[in-house]
């Protein structure tokens, strides 16, 4: 399997201006039946830490599984995400579909289906 890594932008002035927010990310993926949970939140754990440009990751809040079909991850800014996003190619050997929208990454894993993977991509688009 190949690895898909997109950079998508909003479109039909979709989106916000500036950074995507976590409160933005939990309503819209919501609004599509993917309500999502935290699975890594290191401003809660590390409020002083350095250490990551990430933020928070979101899994699905039904996925209760090691490896979540799809992830969100949410940087501190669009250049640590772009980062994020090159490395995860790298490393990846084609066992994810890595897309981009300003500070946000989501991996959707080969189990996702062809159509939630485009609700999914749409959804992370419209912010």
């Amino acid at each position: 399997m190949l690895t898909l890594v997109a950079f998508v932008s909003g479109c039909g002035g979709q989106g916000e201006p500036g950074p995507i927010d976590r409160k933005a990310v939990t309503k819209a993926f919501s609004r599509i039946g993917e309500p999502l949970t935290i699975r890594l939140d290191l401003q809660a754990a590390d409020p002083d830490s350095t250490a990551s440009s990430v933020d928070v990751i979101y899994v699905p809040a039904s996925a209760d599984v090691p490896a979540a079909p799809f992830e969100v991850a949410l940087f501190d800014d669009e250049d640590a995400a772009r980062e994020r996003a090159l490395w995860m190619e790298a490393v990846s050997g084609g066992t994810l579909d890595i897309v981009r929208r300003k500070n946000a990454i989501m991996t959707l894993r080969p189990s996702v289906s062809a159509r939630q993977r485009d609700k999914l991509i749409a959804t992370l688009a419209s912010l």
